[in-house]
């Protein structure tokens, strides 16, 4: 049974239209608005023109717990990425989870909320979304549903909403035997198969970019390990070259005390001696 439906805008999750199935009441447009909200984060979980369904499990919990993580960390998906993996839903959910059935659409949201935990029922809820889309994008512009602000479809597309609710309610046996819920039923399986592949991929690549990582980690240690041994060297080069400047100095030095002691004496008496004959002279 559809429960809830609301069409959002994708840019800011503001709400345009929404319709609750007559006598049913509860916080599910807080719940759905959490939802929305985790979505606007994360816009790959959706691309557009895709639809997933999420469980809200009713499984025990503290309150603590659900105004922590009120899916329980429970995203389930009909793509086999966050979903139910089979049909009927048999040991992921019981008769009293509600699941949100979600259409990214071009920049718009559709969603509606159901207690139907079987695949063709859901596939059924599905079937209701695409004509909520159709007749949405059929009476709005792109530029008007931009510009509009929150709500303000309500008035005039609710009543769309709250008719195709209460047909998709009353045939939904027969629409569960209908071609075009079988091939979408079909569409949902072979998405599974090809989603399944895509996880097998992530998998393989993940491991690839894990081990990519630690050689990268490596390289980036052995790189600072010899800019640090590079430092070292080039200030052990540096204090060696003035080491042998030095040592050259000297040598140079010695070599010119042994040539001018060996021509004037190493008292350098032959120095003395030009300064008395200096004398002499000027007397």
């Amino acid at each position: 049974m559809i429960i809830y439906t609301v069409v959002a805008r994708a840019s800011d999750g503001s709400v345009l239209a929404e319709c609750s199935a007559a006598g049913m009441e509860g916080n599910y447009p807080s719940v759905l608005q959490q939802l929305i909200v985790i979505l606007n984060k994360r816009p790959k979980l959706i691309s557009v023109g895709n639809r997933k369904t999420f469980m809200y499990p009713s499984n025990e919990r503290s309150s603590e717990d659900v105004n922590c993580d009120p899916f329980g960390s429970l995203w389930n998906g009909i793509d086999g990425i966050l979903g139910i993996t089979g049909d009927s839903g048999e040991g992921s959910s019981n008769s009293l989870d509600h699941f949100f059935h979600v259409i990214r659409g071009e920049g718009v949201w559709y969603m509606c909320l159901s207690d139907d935990n079987e695949g063709r029922q859901q596939n059924v809820n599905f079937g209701f979304l695409n004509d909520v889309m159709k007749d949405f994008t059929a009476k709005y512009s792109p530029s008007k549903i931009n510009r509009a602000n929150a709500y303000a479809f309500e008035k005039s597309f609710s009543i769309t909403i709250s008719n195709l609710m209460h047909y998709y309610q009353i045939n939904r046996d027969d629409l569960q035997k209908d071609e075009s819920m079988a091939k979408l039923h079909t569409e949902v399986d072979s998405l599974k198969s090809v989603m399944g592949d895509n996880i097998d991929f992530m998998l393989t690549r993940h491991d690839a970019l894990d081990l990519m990582v630690k050689k990268s980690e490596s390289l980036i240690e052995d790189s600072r390990i010899f800019a640090k041994r590079s430092k070292t060297l080039k200030k052990t080069m540096r204090v060696r070259y003035y080491y042998y400047k030095i040592i050259t100095a000297g040598v140079a030095i010695l070599i010119l005390y042994l040539i001018f002691g060996s021509v004037c004496g190493f008292g350098f008496s032959c120095l003395g001696d030009a300064d008395a004959d200096a004398d002499a002279d000027g007397d």
